[in-house]
């Protein structure tokens, strides 16, 4: 079921699990818009909420730069059988093409810039106000197009993410994986 927990007057954190059938993309949307802090957690598939709260405060500083226009801050992500992974993406769309190329072009404080989270988005942290402003339910049912739609909208407007190696939280899962074939047309 759905929960948000404030875990301190920073930022709420959004743990995220829905039955089958249900409009994931409007459950995302109604418990972003219900954050009342600045920052909020988005947790998806951890294996336990990181307790190093150090890694949190790093990437509040990161989103409070004066020097970039960061708006989201991830963590790389190890699975159950110790593989680690970071999630950063370019992404381009040419002639109606979303084109998606792995990797980053430039490096900001230890940290990969993209415009893309990428194989299951990871966790991440975000501003409040960017989230729900750039969440939109209205492209289809799936996380995979809301969160593909979301991180389009946030390059449109000037704003990257980064992902952060030394960030790690570790996932449920037991590889990571890719956006299924299906989800790509609500894309």
């Amino acid at each position: 079921m759905p929960q948000l927990k404030n875990s301190n007057e920073t930022f709420w954190v959004i743990f995220k699990q829905c039955d089958r059938g249900e409009n994931e993309s409007k459950t995302w949307k109604e418990l972003a818009d219900k954050v009342t802090t600045p920052y909020v957690f988005v947790a998806l598939n951890l294996k336990a909420f990181p307790d190093n709260w150090g890694n949190f405060e790093r990437a509040l500083r990161l989103l409070n730069s004066k020097k970039s226009n960061v708006a989201v801050v991830s963590p790389a992500t190890k699975n159950q059988s110790g593989h680690w992974k970071s999630h950063c993406w370019q992404a381009e769309v040419t002639q109606y093409k979303l084109i998606l190329t792995p990797g980053y072009f430039q490096s900001q404080c230890d940290c990969m810039k993209c415009t893309m989270l990428w194989e299951d988005y990871g966790p991440f942290v975000a501003k409040t106000k960017d989230l729900t402003n750039f969440l939109d339910t209205n492209v289809g049912s799936s996380p995979y197009s809301m969160f593909t739609d979301f991180f389009l909208r946030m390059k449109l407007s000037n704003q990257y993410l980064v992902s952060c190696p030394d960030l790690m939280v570790e996932t449920v899962l037991s590889n990571h994986t890719r956006c299924p074939n299906k989800f790509w047309t609500g894309i």
